[in-house]
């Protein structure tokens, strides 16, 4: 029921590798702990730099996390993640958000793969079964918490995901995965080739289908909401001399089971194009250029059909103490809706651009320990008009692996079709769009410090307090059976994350993490909301995560995590202790056998629920099998 929701709601061993298997070894299993501190992010600053100094909550999963976690999707792989929240609604919607307002269209958080932003100008979320990546093509995700809307603008207020696939060069090979068997996961297949066109220019082309199963409802009987899916993928890297080219695409096809009502169809694809060039070793321009194209039906609710192209460069250069960052960007978006029984928007086709520009300045000091960065984001939407989020942030080396960090930022989350133009009519009811909604915006205060305790021993830590204003509500507009939209919320949040890593021995690997969230919600005087603020996201105050990984003798290898999330307060979710474990056996380098098992400790539980009269769909216990080959 998303589009419902969202309307009327909101391997390895001795032998010789091949080049892919080499490239599988720089992964996170492999690196000290020391090297950890240098793994390179680009989230926070446009361009890659050590993840030690990096003056942002920031946590990476490496292409190693996601293989030895087992997770079919991206969606399973941000659990690994502390202060990130991430619950299954259904067979094919999660609730995904970071430092809280998780909903099914979480619009607080950006999410991009490789570069290109990937929401829905609709609604302003994102929905995550479009977003079923071949998961063995991915090099790492990178997800930030906290705002990132200086550099990258609407939707960066509480949190970035920056998923950056492999290059093409880095992918000549062929990879087979196969797996299912469970309650949940019926079926689920990946090919990836790859090889060299030129000696200088590599292609990879990649599929993957997946069928997963009903949810089931609190009685155990199946919730009918089974859903497949199909995507064909492309990749084509040249390297010639300082210039660097990428040009890379997908289409995709899916049926989503919806509870109690005929499928959905989704049907879309998007291509992009890139070129950079290394100036000199103090200078670097890049250009990008994509487009998106998606249709989007579901029985009674919608008919859409949209489409988003966007153009953005960006020049990089040092001088002195000075390394700055400025670009901009245009972005055009456009969707035509055809109305249903119970949704419409009005106008039924609109167009509405986005023109951006940003600067950075990142300042070197005290001997380069002492790193002050500073920049602004500037936009002109076709809602609110212009709209500007600058930031400052600092980062001191205390030793050369302790670092201590804090930052200021202002980011906005500015209006959508859905905020402005929707009509939804029920039997003497009608909810309304606003044609005047403003932006939501947050004022954030972060710190934190990051370590290399002892040898064996990493420790992040990360604490925050953010200030909401012209949140949404929705209350009466004239006659007492019409409702609209309203800015008239504001919220506080305040907590903080905890993450370490201990190599117990060189062969055994503990990582642990716990989050906590405040969040205190409150309406102007004389304002309410008639959902209750439920609309702003259902969110767990505590949970926290501890995993193990393993390599035993015979090339046999074990993961396990136990992680809880405590009770989500409206509509009502009960806490819960979860477990997951994967065993695996690597007969030879280029093969795998795996068996994994998931949400072990109940036949079956709820996540998460809409705030609607309909019970929550429950995930089950899951016990798959996978093969793995790669030659």
């Amino acid at each position: 029921m998303r589009t419902f929701t969202c309307l009327l709601l909101f391997v390895i061993g001795g032998e010789q590798l091949t080049p892919a298997q080499n490239q599988a070894q720089s992964d996170l299993k492999k690196l000290t702990l020391e090297e950890l501190m240098d793994v390179n992010v680009n989230a926070v600053s446009r361009k890659e730099e050590p993840l030690g100094p990096t003056p942002a909550a920031v946590t990476v999963i490496t292409a190693e996390d996601i293989r030895r976690s087992g997770v079919t999707s991206i969606p399973e792989a941000l659990r690994l993640v502390p202060g990130v929240q991430v619950a299954r609604i259904n067979a094919s919607s999660w609730a995904i958000s970071a430092r809280g307002f998780n909903t099914q269209v979480s619009n607080k958080m950006l999410v991009q793969i490789d570069g290109r932003t990937v929401y829905s100008p609709i609604f302003g979320g994102v929905f995550w079964e479009l977003q079923d990546l071949v998961l063995d093509d991915i090099a790492r995700i990178e997800v930030v918490r906290g705002p990132g809307a200086t550099l990258w603008g609407t939707n960066a207020v509480n949190g970035i995901v920056n998923i950056v696939t492999k290059s093409a060069h880095q992918t000549k090979s062929t990879t087979i995965i196969l797996s299912g068997g469970g309650a949940d996961d019926l079926g689920l297949a990946s090919f990836r080739t790859g090889g060299a066109l030129t000696r200088d220019t590599s292609y990879r082309v990649a599929g993957k289908y997946f069928y997963r199963d009903d949810m089931v409802l609190p009685n155990g009987s199946d919730s009918k909401d089974s859903s497949r899916f199909g995507r064909t993928r492309f990749r084509i890297d040249s390297t010639q001399g300082a210039n660097e080219w990428t040009l890379e695409g997908d289409v995709f096809r899916g049926f989503e089971g919806l509870l109690g009502r005929p499928d959905a169809k989704l049907l879309g694809g998007d291509v992009l194009a890139r070129w950079s060039r290394k100036i000199s070793n103090d200078s670097s321009i890049q250009i990008q250029a994509s487009y998106d194209r998606l249709l989007q039906r579901e029985t009674f609710n919608s008919d859409i059909r949209q489409r988003m192209a966007n153009v953005d460069l960006q020049h990089q250069f040092a001088v002195g103490r000075h390394n700055v960052i400025w670009g901009g960007g245009y972005r055009w978006q456009g969707d035509t809706n055809f109305p249903m029984p119970l949704i419409r928007l009005v106008p039924a086709k609109r167009a509405y651009p986005l023109e951006t520009a940003f600067i950075h300045d990142e300042i070197s000091l005290s001997q380069n320990r002492l790193k002050l960065e500073i920049g602004s984001k500037f936009e002109r939407n076709d809602f609110t008009g212009f709209e500007m989020q600058p930031s400052i942030r600092t980062s001191w080396a205390i030793h050369p692996d302790e670092f201590i960090w804090g930052a200021v930022s202002r980011a906005v989350r500015t209006p959508t079709r859905f905020d402005t133009d929707t009509e939804v009519t029920f039997p003497g009811v009608r909810l309304l769009g606003n044609p005047n909604f403003k932006s939501e915006a947050v004022v954030a205060f972060e710190s934190g410090y990051r370590s290399r305790i002892a040898r064996r021993l990493s420790m992040d830590v990360a604490t925050f307090f953010n200030i909401y204003d012209n949140l949404r509500n929705t209350e009466p507009r004239g006659a007492p059976e019409v409702f609209m939209f309203f800015n008239n919320l504001n919220a506080k949040t305040y907590g903080g994350e905890l993450s370490a890593s201990y190599d117990v021995l060189d062969r055994l690997r503990i990582t642990a993490n716990y989050s906590y969230l405040g969040k205190h919600l409150r309406l102007e005087p004389g304002h309410f909301d008639i959902f209750g603020t439920q609309l702003e996201g259902n969110d767990a105050k505590h949970s926290f995560q501890v995993r193990g990984s393993a390599d035993l003798p015979h090339r046999v290898e074990i993961d396990s995590a136990v992680r809880f999330v405590s009770r989500l307060p409206l509509p009502s979710i009960p806490g819960y202790f979860e477990f997951d474990s994967r065993l695996a056996w690597l007969p030879d380098p280029r093969v795998e056998l795996s068996i994994i098992g998931r949400n072990l400790l109940h036949a079956h539980h709820p996540e998460f629920n809409q705030p609607l009269p309909t019970p929550p769909e429950e995930v089950q216990r899951n016990v798959y099998g996978r093969v793995a080959l790669r030659f």
